[in-house]
């Protein structure tokens, strides 16, 4: 009984601690930063430090740019999405997230199918 509740305990204080942290950015944020004159490094450290993922289309892009964001922001918000739908990929096949990226090249992995046990990634 007693492991349960410093289980349970555990459980709680740790969640607890990665609820913390700077809340997402949204478009919207990420053009007022832009038309306030903030540098793009500026703006690309706080859409890292807060973990800003924007799907963005390739109209969402051009409207962006039209409203005042640099080429560096938008580059970076177009690589973090990439990298996020990588990682959610490799999570629903079963991979371990980013164990196969572009820089590997082949890179052997467990296959959930039957008759192919390696890939490329």
């Amino acid at each position: 009984m007693r492991l349960i509740a410093v289980l349970v305990l555990a459980m709680a204080v740790c969640g607890c601690a990665t609820l913390a942290g700077p809340a997402p950015l949204t478009r919207d944020d990420v053009v007022r930063m832009s038309r306030a004159g903030d540098s793009p490094g500026a703006i690309i450290d706080r859409l890292r430090q807060s973990g800003t993922v924007i799907s963005l289309s390739a109209s969402d892009i051009v409207k962006l740019h039209q409203e005042g964001v640099s080429h560096e922001v938008l580059d970076y918000l177009q690589q973090a999405q990439l990298t996020e739908m990588r990682h959610r990929d490799a999570l629903s096949f079963g991979y371990p997230p980013y164990a196969c990226g572009w820089r590997y090249g082949f890179q052997p992995y467990w296959s959930p199918y039957p008759n192919l046990p390696w890939g490329f990634c």
